[in-house]
């Protein structure tokens, strides 16, 4: 299974070059604060829409801000 992961620091420069903090990008992508906050943070991963809204927003490629990882095995 592949997952979307932010690159390491690349959201919050990205973001705070476009002037905003994580609430202000969190209303104009219509997605809750901590959504952003726990991907911007690598806490949680983003789907495929969640992933396009945000750079959307942003104005950069998917590939500036995310990329696509094989997901870590599960521990039995």
């Amino acid at each position: 299974m592949k997952i979307i992961v932010v690159k390491q620091n690349k959201m919050s420069e990205l973001r705070m070059k476009m002037g905003f903090s994580m609430r202000v990008l969190a209303v104009k992508a219509k997605l809750n604060p901590v959504t952003i906050c726990n991907i911007e943070n690598a806490k949680s991963n983003a789907n495929p829409k969640t992933a396009k809204i945000i750079c959307e927003v942003l104005s950069v490629d998917f590939d500036d801000l995310f990329e696509i990882k094989d997901s870590p095995k599960e521990v039995s």
